[in-house]
């Protein structure tokens, strides 16, 4: 019995060894030398065909054809709720388990077309 206490033991112990390992590896953006891309580009004026094209694309199964919401929170409102900056981290970072981020999806001119139009529905 004694020699699967044992057993038990280092099998826990290196269980918790790895995730601590995993835990430590620090995110894409944080890693040193990369620079994260800008959210939004100010000399871009609003461009709400623009907007809607990304929003069409990559935003509606979640957030509704009219910014109603759904598996997504409501977007008709969200301009009064969040800063340019808070859509632009929410848009490039996701929101936990809920949204995906799209840094890798969509390029910064879209972002910012998107974050704009964002910003005007309050």
């Amino acid at each position: 019995m004694h020699k699967w206490t044992l057993l038990i033991l280092f099998c826990a112990a290196c269980v918790l060894g790895l995730a601590g390992l995993i835990l430590a590896i620090p995110e894409p953006s944080e890693q040193e030398g990369e620079a994260a891309p800008g959210p939004v580009v100010d000399d871009i004026p609003l461009n709400v065909a623009a907007a809607e094209e990304v929003y069409q694309a990559n935003c509606i199964s979640c957030h509704g054809d009219q910014l109603q919401g759904g598996f997504g929170p409501e977007l008709a409102t969200v301009g009064s709720r969040l800063s340019p900056e808070e859509l632009a981290d929410k848009i490039l970072n996701g929101v936990g388990n809920r949204m995906p981020a799209f840094r890798d999806q969509l390029g910064q001119e879209q972002i910012s077309h998107l974050v704009k139009w964002l910003s005007e529905q309050k």
